[in-house]
């Protein structure tokens, strides 16, 4: 089962147009990983997908499945109205029975881990079953510094046999009884004094700061879960952290992911994540790699001064390139651009750039562009303010009536150094 019902307020502007799971990290949407994912390393062939905000978009970029191979079948749940994530589950759940002991998925479809083995966690959560028939499920968890968790993420405790004691929903500042100040980073290592399993102990041994094991989202659980836990609250308010987890704890296993991990929660977070794992997930990237240069879609054209000026980059399908310049550039499916650098930039699919005849746009610079995939994005000097001659650490994205609005982009000077060397 895959969840993909939020609205990803987080993300406006960027998912007015596209529902999050859709937004692609160098090009691949984060669902379409999910699937390709879970059907190659864990054989998984038959998929539940929850779906809301922009329900159509995902239908018609997902299919019934057969793009991701002749024996996968995917099935749907619209949800009107909007449910939370164990509500959906199992309305879900309750269209297909399964026994007691069969284990099921549950993913979301906006987290990317494109190198994460799931079939290693489908056995490691076999043997625990095995040793200890009353576990319910298995959690991944990713370690992530303390900085990083405070105030966006779930975070774990984990005894010695690897099973969740305690699930603290995203430590954050606040008040005590007689008015003081507690911070969330205070509450986030208190909770790290906490955990008796010693390959996190020993991997904070080994790091410059402290780690701590935020819930990653991938579950794997078995058929009867539904038939252990009180539904406490109906389906719109139902949630697997908040109210499902607190009452199976020390029966949930966890599995500690190794690979990379990204859960894109701002704007900011999705533009970095282009150029990490333009490094680390080439093996998931669209396209024909081509040395000194990037992944190249399919069709599509690009002129000779396009093809000496361009390095780090990342192309999608049918994108014709003329006069441009591009260095640390996803460009995605069917854009076309002319007369234009890119540099540290994410051009989202059918966005044209410098294509009406007015005076160009020269420079597009560490920002976000694009996002309305009917009708595309026009990008020059008739979407922009008079006195702009290029775009720079900024968002411009058409609003609801597919107007070209620009939000600043809040990344600094270090967010750009390490984008350039990470890729």
């Amino acid at each position: 089962m895959i969840m993909a019902g939020g609205f990803g307020e987080r993300m406006l502007p960027l998912t007015t147009h596209i529902p999050k799971p859709l937004l692609p990290l160098c090009n691949k949407a984060p669902i379409v990983q999910a699937i390709e994912q879970i059907h190659t390393s864990a054989g998984v062939n038959r998929f539940y997908v929850k779906i809301h905000h922009l329900a159509g978009m995902v239908q018609s970029s997902l299919g019934y499945g057969n793009q991701f191979g002749e024996d996968v079948r995917i099935n749907y749940l619209v949800e009107n109205p909007q449910l939370y994530t164990a509500g959906g589950v199992r309305r879900m759940f309750h269209d297909f029975k399964l026994p007691a002991d069969r284990p099921f998925w549950v993913l979301s479809g906006d987290i990317f881990s494109p190198e994460t083995d799931l079939g290693e966690m489908a056995e490691a959560h076999a043997r625990a079953c095995k040793s200890n028939p009353k576990i319910l499920g298995t959690i991944s968890l990713k370690l992530l510094p303390v900085d990083d968790v405070v105030g966006r993420f779930g975070v774990a405790v984990v005894n010695k046999d690897g099973l969740i004691t305690e699930f603290t929903e995203k430590p954050k500042d606040s008040m005590d009884a007689g008015g003081n100040l507690i911070s969330g980073r205070e509450k986030a290592l208190k909770i790290l004094e906490r955990i008796e399993n010693e390959e996190i102990r020993r991997l904070n041994d080994e790091a410059k700061t402290p780690l701590l094991p935020v819930n990653a989202s991938h579950y794997l659980f078995q058929g009867g879960l539904f038939d252990q836990v009180e539904q406490t609250r109906d389906d719109t308010q139902w949630d697997f952290g908040s109210h499902v987890f607190p009452l199976i704890l020390g029966r949930l296993n966890s599995y500690l992911l190794k690979a990379p991990w990204s859960d894109v929660g701002y704007p900011e977070d999705y533009w970095r994540a282009q150029w990490y794992f333009m490094r680390v997930a080439n093996s998931s990237l669209a396209g024909q790699f081509i040395k000194n240069w990037g992944h190249i879609g399919q069709g599509g054209n690009r002129d000779e001064h396009t093809n000496q000026n361009m390095r780090n980059v990342v192309i999608g399908n049918n994108v014709r390139l003329e006069n441009c310049n591009l260095d640390h550039a996803v460009i995605g499916e069917g854009c076309h651009l002319k007369n234009v650098t890119v540099k540290g930039s994410v051009l989202l699919p059918y966005t044209y750039v410098n294509l009406r005849g007015q005076q160009p746009v020269g420079l597009i610079e560490n920002s976000v562009v694009g996002g309305r995939l009917f009708g595309g994005t026009f990008i020059d000097r008739l979407s922009m303010p008079p006195t702009a001659d290029g775009i720079s650490r900024q968002l411009a994205v058409p609003d609801r009536n597919g107007q070209i609005t620009i939000q600043s982009l809040n990344v600094d000077d270090k967010d750009i150094s390490d984008a350039m060397r990470v890729a």
